[in-house]
């Protein structure tokens, strides 16, 4: 579509040689004309480039960044922000404390990976505990702060006196900047699935708007005649935090009254998906020749169960067996396994439509 510098040149000869300008016929490199039609080649070329970036950027699929941000906001969609993991952490000391320790609001804790949380509320380890718990959110958003249970973490800036040590006790809800890539799959689907006059499609919609939700699932008629229940998934398509729930309830009927998304006269019900905790027992055949250590088959095999659930989660009723069991299998240095179980059983999982997999314990043992 767009010509190389080598072309536009060849043309501008063609030109020259075809309008009968006889007289000018030294082309040789050096020469004046070539010189100067090589200057017009140049700026043709830029010219042409310029025109092959802006339509790249024009088009939802082959856009990035603010440009897609300005291509997706004609059709009225935003990037969704990115949320901070919220939670509590834990501060104390491994002997009762002899004096009140009070530690202020805004303090701040560090991951060993020196990713920050601090403290909402002023707390008080009061003389003789051991330890006390705080409220805390994440400096930055993202999952980044989505720390595991027990996740130690150590004082940063100013260190309190009478700490000596601070862990989490849940911090969760965390949700990266919406992606180029997750934004232009929402924008794609909403152009298939058209909203209509508060169809199933415009409640998937109008819930994936919201900040931390990655998928949603709709219930029509679920109570009787005009009460609709929509079935959100938070970040990393696990069940959403209370507050994902409400803002998502605030944001498509809030009290189911006043401005609204949702049609008049619609009763709009929004709730989280329930976890369904799997959890894997087996014993593993491994190939001794490729020295595979049992604890990164467990990363790995962990990591393709976690993959697979997230896949399936709102797509699949049913958690096949099969499938799980064949992951394993196809791990690097697993020939084989011994008494597969999840949760106990050799069977599938069944799901319902307000339900989630979530991936629990997974024990391996070596035969």
């Amino acid at each position: 579509m767009f010509k190389t510098f080598a072309e536009i040149l060849q043309a501008l000869f063609d030109y020259i040689i075809n309008t009968g300008t006889r007289k000018i016929t030294d082309f040789n490199p050096g020469s004046l004309v070539r010189t100067i039609l090589e200057a017009v080649a140049a700026v043709i070329e830029d010219c042409y480039f310029l025109l092959e970036t802006l339509a790249d950027k024009y088009f939802v699929l082959s856009s990035e960044g603010e440009w897609l941000d300005k291509r997706v906001q004609d059709y009225g969609m935003q990037r969704k922000p990115g949320t901070k993991s919220e939670g509590t952490i834990a501060a104390g000391r491994d002997s009762p404390a002899p004096f009140s320790c009070r530690i202020p609001a805004g303090t701040l804790f560090q991951s060993e990976g020196g990713v920050e949380v601090v403290t909402l509320e002023a707390a008080v380890l009061n003389t003789g505990e051991l330890s006390v718990e705080i409220p805390a959110q994440a400096v930055n958003v993202g999952k980044d702060a989505n720390f595991p249970a027990g996740t130690v973490l150590k004082q940063a800036g100013i260190a309190i006196t009478g700490i000596e040590w601070a862990k989490v006790v849940r911090m969760e809800g965390g949700e990266d900047t919406e992606s180029d890539d997750d934004l232009k799959a929402r924008f794609l689907e909403r152009m298939r699935n058209p909203g209509t006059s508060g169809n199933i499609a415009d409640y998937v919609q109008w819930a994936r708007e919201v900040a931390g939700v990655t998928a949603a699932h709709v219930v029509p008629i679920w109570d009787g005649p005009g009460t609709v229940k929509v079935i959100v998934l938070g970040p990393d398509k696990k069940p959403p935090s209370a507050s994902i729930v409400q803002s998502v309830q605030d944001y498509i009927a809030p009290n189911n009254k006043g401005e609204r998304k949702a049609p008049i006269g619609a009763t709009v019900t929004v709730v989280g998906a329930a976890a369904v905790v799997i959890n894997i027992e087996t014993t593993v055949l491994l190939d001794n020749t490729q020295n595979i250590a049992l604890a990164t088959l467990q990363e790995n095999f962990t990591a393709a169960v976690e993959d697979y659930l997230n896949k399936m989660a709102f797509q699949a009723d049913v958690l096949r067996y099969s499938r799980v069991s064949s992951l394993l299998l196809d791990q690097a240095g697993v020939i084989d396994y011994i008494d597969f179980t999840i949760n106990g059983e050799t069977a599938n999982i069944s799901l319902s439509a307000d339900e989630v997999a979530v991936l629990g314990e997974v024990k391996l043992y070596v035969a």
